[in-house]
């Protein structure tokens, strides 16, 4: 019996072990995922800087970054008022890059 009990014990510390593992393990890709939204944010500042230097983006008012559970959107407004939804859902950063500059052009 006490042999059962220490194997029961065991048994229960591995399935804690890794029940702990795997929720340290969502909480490092939550971090992750955290950490490439700041530098999509980042992103966008920047090229909304550069736009600004150049006559595609002379009508750009701002770019707004929007993410959901939808995807990530980023929302080009003009100084004429109008807007211009991109996808970026699942981009790299310079696929970021790209896809904004294609929607100007």
């Amino acid at each position: 019996m006490v042999d059962e009990n220490k194997q029961f014990a065991y048994a229960l510390g591995e399935v804690y072990g890794l029940f702990f593992e795997k929720k340290l393990s969502e909480l490092g890709k939550l971090q992750i995922e955290s950490e490439q939204q700041d530098n999509k944010t980042q992103i966008i500042d920047y090229m909304y800087e550069l736009l600004k230097l150049t006559r595609a983006g002379q009508n750009v008012e701002d770019l707004l970054l929007n993410s959901s559970k939808n995807g990530t959107f980023v929302t080009i407004q003009f100084k004429s008022g109008g807007n211009k939804k991109v996808d970026l859902t699942a981009d790299s950063g310079l696929a970021m890059i790209i896809d904004i500059a294609k929607a100007l052009l």
